[in-house]
């Protein structure tokens, strides 16, 4: 999947890095996934779909079939999210005290894709404690590891305030 990153931050020597790479790991299968749907269709109501089907003489035909489609469609493997510095003051800030923080919309938006309420989310690599503010949130539990214990005190901060937001 690939996060495309809406207003990136400048460079200076370089094109502009507009877009980073999301892997989702998991042991075999996922077990859970809840398709986002936030896309507008482009035709919503009823409309008719064809495709080729063999029948059991061996011929083909072409039958007609009336699907209903909804307001919105599921969202495509390019998520395009507002960069982590241009959500709140919260964010802003934290971008002094960690080089890089990510948006909270895209750890919200993965939680709720990957993970029912109750699921145990685990971050390998916690820095500011996003993802797990993000699932604390959606009612998830979670797992934060982090080397650096400055990192490790801003989080702790953050998931200690009574509100999230």
């Amino acid at each position: 999947m690939i996060w495309h990153r809406i207003s990136p931050f400048p460079e200076s020597n370089r094109y502009q890095p507009a877009f980073e790479y999301m892997f989702i790991l998991t042991k075999g299968k996922p077990s859970t996934f809840n398709c986002l749907k936030d896309r507008p269709t482009q035709n919503p109501g009823s409309r008719e779909k064809s495709r080729m089907e063999r029948q059991p003489d061996g011929t083909i035909r072409r039958p007609q079939r009336t699907f209903q489609t909804g307001e919105l469609a599921a969202r495509t493997n390019v998520w395009r999210v507002v960069s982590s510095g241009c959500e709140s003051n919260e964010h802003r800030e934290l971008t002094l005290q960690h080089p890089a923080t990510f948006s909270q919309s895209l750890a919200r938006d993965h939680i709720l894709s990957w993970s029912n309420e109750g699921d145990i989310v685990l971050d390998p690599f916690s820095g500011s404690g996003t993802t797990a503010k993000m699932a604390k949130h959606n009612g998830r539990k979670y797992i934060g590891i982090e080397v650096n214990p400055e990192y490790v005190e801003i989080s702790k901060q953050r998931l200690a305030q009574g509100v999230l937001f």
